[in-house]
């Protein structure tokens, strides 16, 4: 008997072409899959770190991240040009805990030898500044206004509910998906779990500018890093559509016209 091969012709297109359909939409189910899941992770880690940090007062806060030994972020040495100019901030942050609304825990200033003009809050009671803020601020009223910034997201829990809610996600991906997938989502969901928000960044400029104005009597000059980072800065304006912090034009804007107000 001889086998005479047959062209399948349209049939054959047909059931490859359904083969690719069907793979496509195993791989659109698989993604949606995944994003519900990563929805769901999400939520309850954000509930449960709310719960987890209104129980956290900020004495117990020091107690698990604070101190020499247990500090979560450790600043480098201060060179000797630096060290007036760091010692002077550390007066201003002393006199800023005067102010009835910072949480009275032990503060310490920490030096990162960085050229960005930055400063951070870190659980446990550190605030760290950099290099180039220290040689980007010469008035107090301007340093006075970024320490007092940080204060304040010490007082709204921000920097707590930051490190639970990356921490929290991260672990809940790895439980469920493993660490390959953990990776793979990194990009995204440091976007979704940016440090603080524009909302979170608003209220700790509304703290500063209270806690300035209590302690100094004065607020004129609190907008000058704000000022220094425009000037600097090649960020365009719609860029900020998709950034955590508001834009320095707006903050500068919200700062003058808070002065107006009596």
């Amino acid at each position: 008997m001889k086998f005479i091969q047959k062209d399948l012709g349209d049939a054959a297109e047909a059931s490859s072409g359904g083969g690719d359909r069907g793979l496509v939409k195993e791989i659109g189910t698989l993604a949606v899959l995944v994003a519900l899941a990563l929805t769901i992770i999400y939520f309850l880690v954000v509930g449960i770190t709310e719960v987890v940090v209104s129980k956290v007062s900020p004495q117990r806060e020091q107690q698990l991240f604070g101190g020499s030994e247990n500090g979560i972020v450790a600043g480098a040495k201060i060179p000797d040009s630096q060290k007036e100019k760091f010692a002077r901030c550390e007066a201003v942050l002393e006199k800023l805990q005067s102010y009835e609304e910072v949480p009275q825990i032990d503060y310490t200033l920490i030096y990162l030898d960085d050229l960005s003009p930055n400063a951070f809050a870190v659980p446990g009671g550190s605030i760290g500044v950099t290099r180039g803020l220290l040689n980007s601020l010469d008035e107090e009223i301007a340093i006075a206004f970024v320490l007092a910034h940080e204060l304040g997201h010490f007082a709204q829990r921000d920097h707590l509910r930051g490190l639970g809610r990356k921490l929290g996600f991260g672990i809940g991906v790895q439980l469920i998906f493993g660490a390959d997938l953990q990776s793979f989502t990194r990009g995204p969901t440091d976007l979704v779990l940016a440090k603080y928000s524009r909302g979170q960044e608003s209220g700790a400029d509304e703290f500063g500018l209270r806690c300035v104005l209590s302690v100094y009597g004065e607020t004129e000059g609190a907008e000058a890093l704000f000022e220094v980072l425009e000037e600097n800065g090649s960020m365009p304006n719609w860029a900020y559509m998709f950034s955590s912090h508001p834009d320095n034009q707006s903050r500068i804007r919200r700062i003058l016209e808070a002065k107006k107000t009596p």
